[in-house]
C-alpha cells in the first residue's frame, strides 16, 4: 500500500526526548482516531516528523470541533493543557534534584512515567493545537475569499493578533525594565544585582530549548545586561488590541463563523504558547541534567547520551554490555530512525535505516539548486533588505548583526534576542499560528513562513529583499542598509 506522507517537523533537535513521548499518541486511543504511521529521522541532530495524512487530518478535525464547541470557555481548555504541563515539568525536576543517587532501574521508572505524562500532556494540549492551525487558516482564507487582498491584510494583521502576549515578549518586557533599573542604579548596585537573580531564578531555563546548552544564570543574565544598556526600548505589547478587534469586525461585518475561527486561531496560539514554554522547562531536565548523569554514568558524550531512551537502557540492563550501548548511541547520532505506530517503535541506524525510508517512499535530502526567488506566506506584511544570517539553534550566537535576515527553520522564544535585532524573519516551517508569526507581529518586523527549504536554498551573506506583503524572498545584487 502506498503512504501519502506529511511532514510536520523539520529542524535541527538532536534529542530523542521528549519527542518520542509526544509523539508516541496514546490519546489516538482514546479518542478512536487510527493514526497510521508516523516516521522520525534524525540525520545528524537535523530532525523530521512525518505523518501519514489520514491520521494527522482525522485528529485535526476533531480537535476543532471540540475547540468549537468549547469557544466561549477557552480559559478552562487552556488551563487543562497547562496543568498537564506543569505536571510534566515537576516530574523532571523532582527526579533531576537526586538524580546522582538514582540506580539503572529508578531511570527506567522515570523515562516510563515520563511518557505516561506526556501522553496526558499530549490529550488536554497538543493534541488541540498541533494540526488544528492549518486546519483552521484554510477555513479563514475560504470565509475571505470574497474580500479583496487589501481588506484581507487588514483583517488577518488585526485579528491574528494574540490579546494575550506571548511570553518570550513578557520575558523581553521583564528583562527591558531590569536594563532600566541598571542604567538608573549602575549594574553592581544591590537592587540590580537583586533583580538579577529573581530574574535567572523565574527564567534560568529560557534559552535552553530542547538541548541548550545555554541558560540564564545569574552570570549570564549580567552579562546580558551590560551588553544592553545602550539598547533602545522594546517594542511594547498593544494593550488596544480588544478594540482593534472590535472595530474590524464591525467595519467588514465579520460573520460569526470566521470570528469563532479567529477565536480558536488564538486559543491555539496562545496553546502552543504555553507548551513551549513548559516544553523548555523539562528539556532543561531531561536533555541538560538527566541526560548528563547518564553521559558520566557511561563514559559518552552528552550528545550522543540524548538519544538513550527506555528500550535500549532496558537492553544494557539484560545484557550489561556498555561498549554495544555506546555503539548504539553513536550510529543513533549519526543516522536514525524510529517508526512508530500504537503497536510499538522500531528503530534502525545507518544504511539499513536509509532502506527503511526507501521501502516507504520518503526522502529527507534537499537538492540545492540556484534560486532567484523563494516563496512563502507572509505572516506579517512589510518589506526588508538585508545580509542572511542561517541559524540552526539560537544558542552561543554572538555575530548576528542588527539588521540581519533571520532564516531559520522554525523560530522559538530562545531566538529572541538575535528577532530583535533582525530586520525580517524567514523560516521553512510554520503558519499563521507559528512563533514567528506571533513574534513578528509582537515586534513590528516583516516575517515570511513555510517556505519549506529556505535554510537550504539561501547562503550566509545573501542579499535579499524579504517582501512579507508578497510573500517573496528575493535575491539582489546590492543592499543599501
Amino acid at each position: 500500500m502506498k503512504h501519502k506522507w506529511q511532514t510536520f517537523r523539520k529542524r535541527y533537535i538532536p534529542s530523542i526526548l521528549p519527542i518520542l513521548d509526544y509523539w508516541s499518541w496514546a490519546v489516538g486511543g482514546k479518542l478512536r482516531i487510527k493514526r497510521g504511521m508516523t516516521v522520525h529521522i534524525w540525520d545528524k541532530g537535523r530532525y523530521y516528523a512525518i505523518w501519514e495524512k489520514g491520521g494527522s487530518e482525522e485528529l485535526a478535525a476533531h480537535a476543532l470541533n471540540h475547540l468549537l464547541k468549547n469557544v466561549n470557555n477557552p480559559d478552562k481548555v487552556r488551563e487543562e493543557g497547562i496543568k498537564a504541563g506543569q505536571e510534566v515539568v515537576k516530574h523532571c525536576e523532582n527526579f533531576s534534584k537526586n538524580v546522582k543517587n538514582k540506580n539503572y532501574n529508578d531511570f527506567v521508572s522515570f523515562f516510563d512515567e515520563l511518557k505516561l505524562f506526556y501522553n496526558t500532556f499530549t490529550e488536554k494540549s497538543m493534541a488541540y493545537w498541533l494540526f488544528t492551525g492549518e486546519l483552521v487558516e484554510e477555513k479563514i482564507k475560504q470565509l475571505l475569499q470574497n474580500y479583496s487582498e487589501k481588506e484581507k491584510q487588514e483583517i488577518l494583521n488585526i485579528m491574528t493578533v494574540s490579546k494575550v502576549p506571548s511570553y518570550s515578549h513578557v520575558e523581553e518586557q521583564d528583562f527591558e525594565d531590569l536594563v532600566e533599573a541598571a542604567k538608573k542604579d549602575g549594574v553592581d548596585s544591590k537592587e540590580t544585582k537583586l533583580g538579577i537573580e529573581k530574574f535567572s531564578k523565574k527564567y534560568f531555563w529560557f534559552p535552553y530549548e530542547y538541548v541548550g546548552p545555554d541558560v540564564w544564570n545569574v552570570k549570564a543574565v549580567t552579562r546580558r545586561v551590560e551588553e544592553n544598556l545602550e539598547k533602545s526600548e522594546v517594542k511594547k505589547y498593544d494593550a488596544n488590541i480588544s478594540k482593534k478587534q472590535q472595530k474590524c469586525k464591525e467595519k467588514f461585518y465579520l460573520s460569526n463563523e470566521l470570528i469563532d475561527l479567529f477565536e480558536v486561531l488564538e486559543l491555539v496560539t496562545v496553546m502552543q504558547d504555553d507548551r513551549k514554554r513548559l516544553n523548555a522547562q523539562a528539556c532543561y531536565y531531561i536533555n541538560g541534567i538527566v541526560a548528563g548523569n547518564l553521559a558520566k554514568r557511561f563514559q559518552i558524550s552528552l550528545e550522543n547520551a540524548r538519544y538513550l531512551e527506555v528500550s535500549l537502557l532496558r537492553s544494557f540492563l539484560k545484557d550489561e554490555d556498555t561498549e554495544l550501548l555506546r555503539k548504539e548511541l553513536a550510529e543513533r547520532s549519526d543516522f536514525f530512525v524510529v517508526l512508530q505506530t500504537d503497536a510499538g517503535n522500531e528503530f534502525y541506524t545507518g544504511s539499513e535505516a536509509k532502506r527503511h525510508l526507501k521501502k516507504l517512499g520518503i526522502k529527507v535530502d534537499v537538492e540545492r539548486v540556484e534560486v532567484t526567488e523563494i516563496t512563502g506566506y507572509g505572516a506579517n506584511k512589510g518589506v526588508a533588505r538585508g545580509r542572511v544570517r542561517i541559524l540552526s539553534t539560537s544558542s552561543k550566537v554572538t555575530d548576528f548583526q542588527k539588521g540581519d535576515i533571520l532564516v531559520t527553520s522554525m523560530t522559538t522564544p530562545d531566538f529572541v534576542p538575535s528577532i530583535g535585532k533582525a530586520a525580517a524573519i524567514v523560516t521553512d516551517e510554520g503558519g499563521i499560528t507559528s512563533h514567528a508569526a506571533i513574534i513578528s507581529r509582537e515586534f513590528g518586523i516583516p516575517c515570511i513562513v513555510g517556505t519549506n527549504n529556505a535554510t537550504k536554498l539561501l547562503k550566509d551573506g545573501d542579499l535579499v529583499e524579504v517582501n512579507a506583503t508578497k510573500g517573496i524572498v528575493k535575491k539582489i545584487k546590492y543592499c543599501r542598509v
